[in-house]
C-alpha cells in the first residue's frame, strides 16, 4: 500500500510468459517415431546436464524405454537440482549423476569407459558472449579441450554417436565464445571424417528461457519497472525454445551419417526491440509511458545480425522438414594442424596471452573478425 500511495511502479510478481508466445512463429511440432527407436534399449550420456539445454535433453529422453542415464555435470547444484526432478517425475528411471569436469581426461575416461554409452549428447560450454570476450582462456578451456578430450576418449570407448551443441555465432564468428564452437565443429568434423565415426554438430539460434537468456533478462528489467535495454534497434536474432533445441538435438541421430552440421528451420530472424515490445504488452503494460525501452549499443563480439551458415556451406534437406544440415564436403581442416592449433591456443592460454590467443584464432578461421574494442592484457 505504501507503494502504492507513493505511485511507484513495482511489478514484483509477474504471470508467467511462456517462451513459444513470443516467437513470432508457430512452434514447431515433431515425429518422434524415429526418436523412440533411436533411444530405447540405450545407454545415454548427456554432458551439461544441469544446464538449460542438458537438463531438456534429460526430461525428453527419460520419456522413452532407454537403459540408463548418465548426467554429467561439474556443477554440484546444477546436478543436485535436475536428478531430484527427474527422479520424482520418472521414479523407474535408471539415473547416474555423475560430477566431474570434462578437462580432467584421466576422470572423464574411467567414466566414460565404465558406462559405455551408445550415444553423447555432448551440450557442456560456456555460452555468455561478454564474458568469454573478457575470459578468452577459459573459453577456450572450457569449449574446446573438453570437446577435444570428450571426442578422443568416446573414440577408445568405441562410442558410434556424438553430438555437439553449437551456435550460430560460429557462423562468420566475431567474439570469442562463436570462435571456440566454430573450431569445436571443425574437430569434430576431422574426427567423424577419419574414423567413419557419427560424430555431427547441430548449430541453435537464441533460445528463449534458457539461464541467462534475453526472456530471463527483460521479465527481470520489467518486474523492477524498466528500463528494457536493446543493443540496437535494428539487432536481429533466430529463437527458439528449450523444448526445440532439444527436439532438434534428439532427431538428428536416426538421419546424421557423420560429419555434417545441422540447422534448426526457425523461420526469419526477429528484432530484439519488437521483442521487447511485444513482451511489455503482454503484461497489460505500454512503452514509455509504463516502461522504457533504452538502446546501449553493441557489446565487444556482438553482431547486428546473425547468421546460420557460410556463403560457401551449402544448405540441404533431411527427413525432417525442418531440420537442414551441411555435408562434410571435404574442407574441414587438416586433423594434424588443427591439434597442433589447438595445442598453440592451449599454451597461450596457460601464458593469459590474450593477443597471441586472437591471432591464432584469426589463423585458424579466416572469417573471424575480432571485436576493434578488444583490450589485450
Amino acid at each position: 500500500m505504501y507503494e502504492i500511495n507513493n505511485e511507484k511502479l513495482l511489478i514484483n510478481q509477474l504471470r508467467e510468459i511462456k517462451p513459444e508466445a513470443i516467437l513470432f512463429r508457430e512452434s514447431i511440432t515433431w515425429d518422434d517415431k524415429n526418436l523412440a527407436k533411436e533411444i530405447t534399449g540405450k545407454r545415454i550420456f548427456v554432458t551439461g546436464a544441469g544446464g538449460s539445454i542438458g537438463s531438456e535433453l534429460c526430461r525428453q529422453i527419460l520419456k522413452y524405454d532407454l537403459k540408463e542415464l548418465l548426467l554429467f555435470e561439474r556443477s554440484e547444484y546444477n546436478l543436485f537440482r535436475i536428478t531430484n526432478e527427474l527422479k520424482k517425475a520418472f521414479p523407474n528411471s535408471v539415473l547416474y549423476p555423475c560430477i566431474a569436469d570434462l578437462v580432467d581426461y584421466e576422470m572423464t575416461s574411467k567414466i566414460i569407459k565404465k558406462f559405455q554409452p551408445d550415444i553423447i549428447f555432448h551440450a557442456a560450454a560456456y555460452k555468455h558472449l561478454f564474458l568469454m570476450e573478457i575470459n578468452p582462456e577459459s573459453a577456450i578451456k572450457n569449449n574446446i579441450i573438453s570437446t577435444v578430450n570428450l571426442t578422443q576418449i568416446a573414440i577408445d570407448a568405441h562410442v558410434n554417436k556424438l553430438v555437439l551443441i553449437s551456435t550460430d555465432k560460429a557462423v562468420n564468428p566475431t567474439c570469442i565464445m562463436g570462435a571456440t564452437k566454430r573450431i569445436c565443429e571443425e574437430y569434430i568434423r576431422a574426427i567423424a571424417k577419419l574414423n567413419s565415426k557419427i560424430f555431427f554438430g547441430v548449430r541453435f539460434g537464441n533460445v528463449l528461457g534458457s539461464s541467462g537468456s534475453v526472456l530471463q533478462i527483460f521479465e527481470e528489467q520489467i518486474s523492477q519497472g524498466g528500463p528494457v535495454t536493446v543493443t540496437d534497434i535494428n539487432a536481429c536474432r533466430y529463437f527458439m525454445t528449450i523444448p526445440e533445441a532439444a527436439h532438434l538435438v534428439l532427431q538428428t541421430p536416426s538421419f546424421a551419417t557423420g560429419g555434417e552440421i545441422f540447422i534448426l528451420d526457425m523461420g526469419k530472424p526477429v528484432r530484439i526491440y519488437d521483442l521487447a515490445k511485444k513482451l511489455v504488452s503482454m503484461y497489460d503494460l505500454e512503452v514509455a509511458s509504463d516502461i522504457d525501452i533504452v538502446f546501449t549499443g553493441l557489446k565487444p563480439g556482438e553482431k547486428l545480425n546473425e547468421e546460420l551458415f557460410e556463403k560457401n556451406e551449402k544448405l540441404e534437406i533431411t527427413p525432417h522438414e525442418k531440420i537442414l544440415k551441411i555435408e562434410n564436403n571435404g574442407n574441414t581442416l587438416n586433423l594434424n594442424r588443427l591439434n597442433k592449433d589447438i595445442d598453440q591456443l592451449v599454451k597461450y592460454s596457460n601464458q593469459m596471452n590474450q593477443k597471441a590467443i586472437f591471432q591464432k584464432i584469426e589463423e585458424m578461421i579466416p572469417t573471424f573478425q575480432a571485436s576493434v574494442t578488444q583490450n589485450f592484457n
